[in-house]
């Protein structure tokens, strides 16, 4: 009886130590997707930049969308909204990433966030992190001096 008490208890500790790496692996596995997301993001941008010589950052097809007063925007909204005039046609950046299987929200649901400057020369494109929250200075950016919630954010700056 105590033999089986025993291997009882070696089995609970060996459970319980495969249970709280599983949920470690399951983060670090949620990061690195996370991080390859925006790296095909930062692809699409650059194909995008080469293109026409500016990061996707204007002509809203809903001035609501991309306004000044919320420089940082979700994604999404980016992709659904904006476009460049090319003679007389626009190219849509929908329609431009089509070819591309990103993803626009991060591996914890919420939106990527994306931030371009007025003139399309430089973006901020980031995931707010494990605990869906982020901490945004005057310029749309993470506010890298606020401990409690940047220390989890996944971002690219380009």
């Amino acid at each position: 009886m105590i033999e089986l008490c025993v291997v009882m208890g070696i089995v609970t500790v060996l459970m319980a130590m495969v249970v709280g790496l599983n949920r470690h692996v399951n983060e670090i596995v949620k990061i690195r997707r996370a991080q390859a997301d925006l790296g095909e993001w930062h692809e699409v941008f650059n194909q995008w930049h080469l293109q026409f010589g500016e990061y996707p950052y204007g002509n809203p097809l809903n001035d609501n969308v991309l306004s000044a007063s919320a420089p940082a925007r979700n994604l999404r909204s980016i992709l659904e909204s904006c476009y460049v005039t090319v003679g007389s046609s626009n190219i849509y950046f929908k329609t431009f990433t089509q070819g591309y299987n990103s993803r626009t929200n991060d591996p914890w649901g919420s939106p990527y966030i994306y931030d371009c400057d007025p003139g399309g020369k430089s973006y901020l494109l980031f995931s707010c992190g494990p605990d869906s929250r982020s901490v945004l200075n005057g310029q749309g950016i993470p506010d890298l001096n606020d401990p409690a919630y940047v220390r989890d954010d996944v971002y690219f700056i380009r």
